[in-house]
């Protein structure tokens, strides 16, 4: 499935960027865990070319599964 999504891209150069990292660093699907790292890993790999701030991978599971500390996204359940 995360090799077809280079397939969605529109533009034909970041197509074959994307192609490139999925070679260079295949998916990592292990866990929850190292899935999430991953994909926050090829986020950064693009904002990097477009000349983005890197989001802290070690705060992908609070920004995307747990939310913040201070509960400013409401309750969640961490397992």
């Amino acid at each position: 499935m995360v090799c077809n999504c280079r397939l969605l891209y529109p533009c034909p150069p970041c197509a074959a960027d994307m192609r490139a990292d999925l070679a260079e660093n295949p998916p990592q699907v292990g866990s929850r865990d190292e899935f999430a790292g991953w994909m926050c890993l090829l986020h950064n790999r693009v904002n990097e070319k477009l000349d983005k701030k890197l989001f802290d991978c070690s705060k992908v599971l609070e920004r995307w599964r747990y939310g913040p500390e201070d509960g400013s996204c409401g309750p969640t359940e961490k397992h």
